[in-house]
């Protein structure tokens, strides 16, 4: 793995127990699992992060304790960034403009389109903002769906963190829309040709639900891959698609 191959520093890869090649890789040498006692103690003591999340979300929970927040904000950090950023407005108030708390010393960028927003927004020098394309679309073959592709629609609808805490999901915002979403198309394609992307936090109470046959458990870049029509609201994963 390409992380083994500097000598001059001691390296992890963090991997979620969930994804489907930690058992081809649990017992590497330097390979955590994510959200471990050894995770953590990695995540604090480490100097550079590089990664497709900021540090200061790289907690289970995120912490307001100053100390811990102080440890995290503090590393360098190259930023995978997980999507484009053209709908992610940072204002002046943002934490990850320059000489604030979560400043980037690096990231990535799809276009150069975009990486002069990033430029303009977070006050970033162009060396800064590396122009390589996103990764996670490049085994995506370019125009691959037309007219004659299967009808597939995948339905992804941003996460409201405080409705996580309703004892009842069915009475959230989140499944009342997505529910709604769902009828008014089953009157056009079969349900099982239906897929609802979730947010990570939320999966677990919408498997809970009757939409839980429509839930996709794969990277939503295949989801994307293979979908002739996205249903989205505030996400930036609308220029993904």
């Amino acid at each position: 793995m390409l992380f083994q191959k500097h000598k001059n520093t001691k390296n992890y890869f963090v991997i979620d127990e969930n994804c489907e090649d930690y058992e081809k890789i649990k017992n590497v040498k330097g390979v955590l699992k994510k959200f471990s006692l050894k995770y953590y103690w990695a995540i604090y003591n480490s100097d550079n992060c590089i990664a497709n999340e900021v540090p200061l979300h790289l907690n289970i929970l995120r912490s307001n304790n100053k100390i811990l927040r102080k440890c995290l904000a503090e590393k360098k950090l190259v930023f995978l960034q997980h999507g484009v950023t053209y709908l992610k407005c940072h204002g002046k108030n943002s934490s990850y403009i320059t000489g604030r708390e979560g400043a980037l010393d690096y990231v990535v960028a799809g276009s150069e389109k975009e990486k002069d927003v990033i430029v303009d927004m977070l006050n970033m020098e162009e060396e800064q903002v590396l122009k390589t394309g996103l990764p996670i679309f490049s085994k995506v073959e370019y125009k691959h769906i037309n007219q004659d592709s299967e009808d597939l629609v995948t339905i992804m609808l941003t996460w409201k963190p405080y409705e996580e805490q309703l004892l009842n999901f069915e009475e959230s915002e989140t499944y009342k829309s997505t529910i709604e979403v769902c009828k008014m198309l089953e009157k056009y394609i079969p349900k099982e040709k239906i897929n609802i992307v979730s947010h990570p936090k939320a999966f677990d109470l919408i498997k809970n639900t009757d939409l839980k046959d429509s839930l996709w458990n794969k990277p939503i870049s295949e989801a994307l891959g293979i979908s002739k029509l996205l249903i989205t609201d505030y996400s930036s994963v609308c220029y993904n698609s």
